[in-house]
């Protein structure tokens, strides 16, 4: 098969991030001062796009965004993670419009004497992208379409969508990408025959019942092999985070390779 030139996309999540660090975790119901308060864009698919951008690819963003909505805090927020995703390179040509709700927002605490961190997270329910959405796609424009794994009855039928486009070109395929993180999310795991690549988180992996690095490697990779099996390749990436260090695993096919700090 022949390496496709064209852009990236990234299909998934994007709101915004009030992040608050406090030397301490606050007491419920107490008066406590903070070291600093900032603004950032978030949400796994907005953030893998922005870091790609960042790097110097050709990277489009599909998403949900508030187009008109009432109250002027919603426009503050929906225009400055739109600025934000700008200021990066990514397209945001493809984000869905919906007007019946406000963008999803986080409240991050970070505790700096434990390094902890705490999200309080906020989603009305917001508009998602939908199969009719990316049906409406140029995919001759894309070479790789990375999905989070979220809305997972029309993300399903989107990777359907694009596995029957690149049955029509057999030497020319779209990678297809998707990551797992959370566990508790129904069917998120019929996702995986159709992907290329597979990102797995920790907390997703110990939400299957998996207990270390080397058990969700030794999972995984039988994932690789049954799809290797079957005339198909898996590549899989694992990041792992203990008290003692952080894996990153990378399986290729065949090959298995752990990089430690």
């Amino acid at each position: 098969m022949k390496v496709r030139k064209g852009k990236l996309l990234c299909v998934g999540l994007i709101c915004l991030d009030v992040v608050t660090t406090c030397k301490e975790f606050p007491v419920e119901d107490t008066l406590q001062r903070t070291e600093s308060v900032s603004w950032q864009k978030g949400g796994n698919a907005a953030n893998t796009s922005a870091v790609l951008g960042i790097l110097g690819d050709e990277v489009d963003f599909m998403g949900s965004l508030p187009q008109s909505a009432s109250d002027f805090s919603s426009k503050l927020m929906t225009s400055f993670v739109k600025a934000e995703m700008e200021d990066c390179g990514v397209g945001m040509q493809n984000v869905v419009n919906f007007t019946d709700k406000s963008l999803p927002f986080s409240c991050v605490i970070l505790n700096k004497t434990k390094g902890s961190r705490t999200i309080l997270h906020n989603n009305e329910g917001v508009t998602e992208p939908t199969f009719e959405d990316i049906c409406r796609l140029n995919l001759d424009e894309y070479s790789w379409i990375h999905f989070e794994g979220r809305n997972i009855p029309e993300v399903l039928k989107m990777l359907d969508h694009v596995t029957a486009y690149n049955q029509k070109h057999p030497d020319e395929q779209i990678i297809l990408s998707v990551d797992l993180e959370r566990p508790n999310r129904k069917n998120i795991e019929q996702l995986i025959p159709y992907v290329d690549v597979l990102l797995v988180g920790r907390d997703f992996a110990l939400g299957k019942g998996i207990q270390s690095a080397m058990e969700a490697v030794e999972h995984y990779r039988t994932v690789a092999k049954k799809r290797r099996e079957a005339g198909q390749f898996i590549n899989f990436s694992l990041c792992w985070n203990s008290e003692k260090n952080t894996w990153l695993v990378l399986i290729t096919c065949c090959t298995q390779n752990w990089f430690s700090s």
